[in-house]
């Protein structure tokens, strides 16, 4: 009886162990990825500040929409192009026509 109350108990602090070794994983991927937005925002922060550095103040608009644009790079442009040019990727809901069409 003693020996079956101390396997079950083992089994327990075995599936506590698990289920701990999950927690810690998931905290770690966690910790990266925050890490990791916080370094790239510094990273993109301290560029623009660069681009920004010894600008007239008519000029800074201009300068950060292109610095966006750069830092979006040319696949989001191509992919903004693409899905504007798809009719897979047409809005979901009533449109213009649908509306035409029953009169409401």
């Amino acid at each position: 009886m003693l020996t079956e109350l101390l396997a079950a108990q083992n089994q327990v602090i075995a599936v506590i162990g698990m289920a701990a070794l999950a927690v810690v994983g998931s905290l770690a991927r966690a910790y990266i990825s925050y890490r990791k937005t916080l370094v790239e925002q510094e990273s993109r922060t301290n560029r623009l500040t660069q681009a920004l550095k010894d600008t007239r103040p008519h000029q800074r608009p201009e300068i950060i929409r292109a610095f966006g644009q750069f830092e979006r790079g040319p696949a989001a442009e191509q992919i903004t192009q693409s899905s504007a040019a798809s009719p897979a990727t047409a809005p979901v809901g009533r449109t213009e026509d649908d509306t035409k069409r029953s009169g409401s």
